[in-house]
């Protein structure tokens, strides 16, 4: 009797081609380069909401220290702002010490939280009365559209150069050249 089945022939069939299986290895190889590159600018976009959101708390916790101060004033940083993660600020109950320490007890987790340490580059400063301030923040992915005016996505000039709405210009020189940055400031 004759062993076939219906419409197939087993006879001389034991397994894939060298160029089938290439086909798929090339196949797998092409989606896991797409799902990868999907991956990293989520990952990026990630980063910079979170940084986004620091800067916002950062504002917020410095709208209330302002608020109970009876001098009315902002931390005092250097003409060409401090490291928000480490850079030392005056006006506060004790002189000299880190901006985190200087707001520690307006945020949950005091001077380690996140608002002062998640960042890879970002500076506060604020001008000679302690009137106004602007903290700035490089971001990874930089994909929104810049404005002109109010908190938000500014792109740094030729020398890191940040100028809010609120008139003053900011030099956050450790941002380098044309890179975008999140930029909250206050009063609005």
């Amino acid at each position: 009797m004759n062993k076939m089945k219906k419409g197939f022939a087993l006879v001389g069939r034991r397994g894939f081609t060298l160029i089938e299986l290439l086909v798929v290895i090339a196949i797998i190889g092409i989606l896991a380069a797409l799902i990868i590159t999907s991956l990293t600018g989520a990952r990026l976009r990630a980063a910079d909401t979170q940084t986004k959101n620091n800067l916002r708390t950062l504002s917020t916790t410095l709208e209330q220290y302002y608020s109970d101060q009876t001098t009315g004033a902002y931390p005092t940083a250097a003409a060409n702002g401090v490291n928000i993660n480490g850079g030392t600020v005056s006006n506060c109950a004790n002189a000299g010490v880190t901006l985190g320490a200087c707001l520690a007890s307006y945020v949950t987790g005091g001077a380690t939280s996140q608002v002062f340490t998640g960042y890879n580059t970002a500076k506060y400063t604020s001008n000679a009365t302690t009137t106004n301030y602007a903290a700035a923040a490089a971001l990874q992915n930089g994909t929104e559209g810049t404005v002109a005016t109010g908190n938000g996505e500014y792109l740094a000039g030729a020398t890191g150069t940040v100028t809010p709405g609120n008139g003053a210009a900011y030099q956050l020189t450790t941002m380098g050249n044309n890179v975008r940055a999140w930029v909250v400031y206050g009063p609005q």
